[in-house]
C-alpha cells in the first residue's frame, strides 16, 4: 500500500509536513536533557551553548524566568527556561517537578549557579558568608537531591559541579570554604551513585575573564585584568579563562562517553592550580 493510500485524501504537502512533526518528537525524545542552574549569567550561557551544540536539549535554569524563557526561545531546538531559586527547597522541586513533566527526564544536571561579593573577608558579616555558602553549597545539594531520584530510574545521569581553583589555594573564604564544600559533595555523589550509572565530577576554574554587564563583580575587564595581574603572571598559561574554556570542560563530563570518569576533578586553570597562592599580601597594588 502506498503512503498516499494509507492516509487516504491527505494532501501530499500535509503528509510530508506530519512525517516532518514526527521526526521532530522523535529527535527530541532521543535528545539528553540538560539542566543547568544559573544559565542566565554568562558561564551558564556558555555551558548552555556548548551542551547544545553537542546534540542536548537545554533547561535554563535561573531566578529570573523570564530571562530564561527568552534565551531558551532564542535557542530553539526545544529548550525550555524555568525559574528556580536553588536555595529554596519548594522552587526546587516545582522547577524539577515542572521539567520531568514538560520533557520527561533530566540526564544531565550542571551546578553552576555560584555567587562571590567584594564583602568575602575574614572579617564580613554572618549574613554575606550565610548567603555565599546557601547558594554555593545548599543550592547544589537542594537541586541535586531533587533530581537524583529521576537519574536513578533511567539508570542514567551526569552531575557536573562548577567549583574553583580558589579552594586550593585561598582567597575570598566563604568562596573558597564554600566550593570546596562542593567539591567534598561531588566525590561523595561519585561514590554513592556509581551503581546507577550517574557518574560525578567537578570543573574546577581559575579566574574566568569577564563578559561585560553579566560579571558578579561589576568589574570592567581592565579593572579585571588589573587586580589579577600577579596571579596571572604566575600562572604557566598567562592568560585569564574564557567561559569556552569551562564550557569544554564541562561538555566532556557531559558526554556518554565519560561514563567510566567519575569523581575527578578537572582544573580550567592555565596551571594555576600548581602555584601555592594567587597573590600575596607583599604583592604590588
Amino acid at each position: 500500500m502506498s503512503v498516499q493510500a494509507f492516509f487516504g485524501g491527505f494532501h501530499p504537502g500535509m503528509i510530508a509536513l506530519l512525517f516532518r512533526r514526527s521526526n521532530r518528537r522523535q529527535s527530541m525524545e532521543s535528545k539528553r536533557v540538560a539542566f543547568i542552574t544559573g544559565a542566565a549569567g554568562a558561564v551558564g550561557r556558555a555551558i548552555a551553548q556548548r551542551l547544545a551544540n553537542n546534540g542536548n536539549q537545554i533547561v535554563f535554569a535561573d531566578l529570573d524566568g523570564r530571562v530564561c524563557a527568552a534565551l531558551a526561545n532564542e535557542m530553539g531546538g526545544g529548550a525550555i527556561g524555568v525559574e528556580v531559586d536553588i536555595t529554596d527547597d519548594v522552587s526546587v522541586r516545582k522547577a524539577v517537578a515542572e521539567v520531568i513533566e514538560r520533557l520527561g527526564r533530566i540526564d544531565i544536571l550542571v551546578n553552576n549557579a555560584g555567587v562571590l561579593v567584594r564583602e568575602d573577608n575574614c572579617e564580613m558579616e554572618e549574613d554575606v558568608f550565610d548567603r555565599i555558602v546557601n547558594v554555593n553549597l545548599k543550592g547544589p545539594f537542594l537541586i541535586t537531591r531533587a533530581i537524583i531520584p529521576h537519574m536513578k530510574s533511567q539508570k542514567y545521569g551526569r552531575l557536573v559541579a562548577i567549583t574553583s581553583r580558589n579552594y586550593l589555594a585561598g582567597g575570598m573564604p566563604a568562596y573558597g570554604a564554600s566550593k570546596a564544600g562542593l567539591q567534598a559533595l561531588t566525590v561523595s555523589w561519585a561514590r554513592e551513585l556509581g551503581a546507577y550509572g550517574i557518574t560525578a565530577n567537578a570543573v574546577a576554574p581559575g579566574s574566568i575573564a569577564v563578559t561585560p554587564g553579566l560579571g558578579l563583580l561589576k568589574r570592567t575587564p581592565e579593572e579585571q585584568l588589573h587586580a589579577a595581574r600577579h596571579s596571572i603572571a604566575r600562572t604557566p598559561i598567562q592568560r585569564l579563562a574564557t567561559r569556552e574554556d569551562v564550557a569544554s570542560a564541562v561538555a566532556y563530563f557531559a558526554l556518554e562517553e565519560s561514563g567510566f570518569v567519575t569523581g575527578e576533578t578537572l582544573y580550567v586553570a592555565g596551571g594555576a592550580q600548581l602555584a601555592p597562592i594567587a597573590t600575596y599580601p607583599t604583592d604590588a597594588k
